[in-house]
């Protein structure tokens, strides 16, 4: 995938609000029901991906004075930054993803959340230790701007880390992962749907909003492109490569099984979600993947 206008900036300027503005309408709306709108993100198996990336970044840093979590959402990535870090600063452009994080850690002492998108991050040069961000690079008008800020605010040393990215395939390379979720998510509502054909009962979580996520998500990327407009900003790749293979989200868009009672449909996902512990151990595994996480470094180099 080679970058776009907006990934070099050249659009930035004309369509930036505009983006931004359509994702702060989407993120306000989808703050009550984004847990579970999103258990393709919240499931056994991502939590252990972040729990170890964190850790290996926090054993990689000589020093673990402050973290700055850009468009936090609920707060996924904040419960393993939190015992990690003296300070954590959570950002985000939605008020009511903001509140929800809030109410989510109110006990807390270590966190401070700010309200703000992330091209104009409140802090000064070399403050950071660590960046992180989950899912929301491909929400930015200019993701390539968007690192750029993020280098002026990480000291010498310091850690990037992208938990997920959506994976842009290449048109050639087979699309078995489509069909292995495509097939998963028919299989589990043809097996609800006789569930509540027996018992004759449903639990139904009420009518999900209707969202147009053209309008927010606004990138893909290769492993390729995503590492270079890192390079292309001074941020060294420590580790890239695409994962998750089994993720049947169109799951949360099937009527039966949003017939199930939210506690059950979790943790069916999370069952699911498991599967991709088996898969990641197969070889070539890694060449593709739903979405690309990436580590880098700050280095400074004569």
């Amino acid at each position: 995938m080679k970058p776009t206008d907006e990934m070099r900036g050249g659009k930035a300027e004309v369509s930036g609000t505009k983006i931004k503005m359509d994702n702060l309408a989407h993120h306000n709306i989808e703050a009550g029901f984004f847990d579970f709108l999103h258990l393709e993100c919240f499931n056994a198996y991502m939590e252990d991906r972040a729990k170890k990336n964190i850790s290996f970044i926090r054993n990689n840093l000589s020093e673990a004075n402050l973290c700055l979590e850009v468009g936090c959402g609920t707060g996924f990535l904040t419960r393993f930054e939190v015992p990690n870090f003296k300070e954590v600063v959570a950002i985000d452009i939605s008020r009511q993803m903001l509140r929800k994080t809030k109410r989510r850690y109110k006990s807390v002492q270590n966190l401070h959340l700010i309200l703000c998108d992330a091209e104009n991050l409140p802090l000064k040069e070399e403050a950071v230790d660590l960046i992180s961000l989950s899912a929301v690079l491909h929400h930015l008008p200019a993701p390539h701007s968007a690192i750029r800020g993020f280098y002026r605010v990480l000291k010498t040393g310091a850690f990037l880390y992208l938990h997920q990215e959506p994976h842009a395939f290449e048109p050639l390379q087979p699309r078995y992962i489509d069909f292995l979720n495509i097939w998963t998510g028919h299989l589990i509502e043809f097996l609800c749907k006789i569930y509540f054909g027996i018992f004759k009962r449903h639990y139904p979580v009420g009518e999900f909003p209707k969202l147009d996520y053209r309008k927010a998500d606004i990138h893909q990327f290769s492993v390729e492109n995503i590492s270079q407009i890192c390079k292309s900003n001074k941020i060294t790749i420590v580790k890239v490569y695409p994962f998750v293979w089994l993720s049947p989200w169109e799951l949360l868009h099937k009527k039966h099984f949003l017939m199930l009672k939210k506690q059950r449909a979790r943790y069916i996902f999370s069952i699911i979600s498991k599967a991709n512990f088996l898969i990641e151990k197969l070889p070539l595994s890694k060449r593709q993947g739903e979405v690309i996480c990436v580590i880098g470094k700050k280095i400074i180099t004569k």
